[in-house]
């Protein structure tokens, strides 16, 4: 009689937990007229972000959003200063980390 035995052979290949995830969007972001500039604020909901990439498009001259600047985690402010008066921006806000971003609404600001 022959004896057959089993073999189960499992692989795991990365684990859902030990994956990276972008952090969690910045929400609330709002613009008004500090001095001369624009002045942004949002909510940071994340813990894991590494920055804020802040992104600006002059309605009507930007073709697209561009980077405007980079902030570190943790920021909840960025002044944008000097600004064209008469000019209509649009802002978003991504938070960033080793996964990716993930963005803030987008924010319209006319500059007086």
């Amino acid at each position: 009689m022959r004896r057959l035995s089993s073999i189960v052979l499992v692989v795991v290949v990365g684990c859902a937990a030990d994956e990276p995830t972008p952090p969690v969007a910045p929400t609330t972001l709002a613009v008004s007229l500090l001095g001369a500039g624009a002045h942004l604020t949002w909510q940071d909901n994340s813990n894991d972000e590494d920055e804020f990439v802040i992104m600006r498009q002059r309605m009507g001259a930007d073709a697209a959003m561009v980077e405007l600047a980079r902030v570190p985690f943790d920021t909840v402010t960025y002044h944008d200063e000097p600004i064209t008066s008469g000019a209509t921006y649009l802002y978003m806000v991504t938070a960033t980390n080793a996964a990716g971003g993930t963005s803030s609404n987008q924010a319209t600001f006319v500059a007086p």
